[in-house]
């Protein structure tokens, strides 16, 4: 990924975090068509839009976070491709969940914060929320 693509992203991240609004959670949220660096928040989760999955070690795990509790199940639902260790050198990789690629409408399944559903053809490098204390560390729904 390009530097001009992580700054896009960089920034869209931060214009997110600035601007956080409550949403209906019960509702679900159908993401139209993304352009390079959109962010769609999903409780602590953020997914960003990105041109092509880069590397990565494909995997068959549909959970999102790491966790057993209600809160970490971001689940991914539909014909998709995940990879996980997709690392990016500005973004903290304590902070950087998989990447996957929709090859058909997929949807990322809440209990709590609603579920996004995801356009065919785009592909999502998922991010999670820093939490602010001694050292970096995501967040724990």
């Amino acid at each position: 990924m390009s530097n001009a693509e992580l700054t896009v992203i960089e920034k869209s991240l931060q214009e997110l975090r600035d601007s956080v609004v409550n949403s209906n959670a019960a509702e679900d949220e159908r993401i139209g068509s993304p352009s390079l660096g959109d962010v769609v928040r999903q409780g602590d989760l953020y997914l960003v839009a990105i041109e092509k999955v880069e590397g990565g070690k494909p995997t068959k795990d549909r959970q999102l976070v790491e966790g057993t509790s209600q809160g970490s199940r971001h689940i991914l639902s539909g014909d998709v491709e995940i990879f996980n260790e997709v690392s990016f050198k500005s973004i903290n990789s304590v902070l950087m969940g998989p990447a996957f690629t929709c090859k058909g409408e997929v949807t990322v399944e809440h209990p709590e914060h609603g579920n996004k559903i995801l356009p065919e053809d785009t592909s999502w490098q998922c991010v999670g929320q820093q939490a602010y204390a001694e050292e970096v560390r995501r967040v724990v729904d």
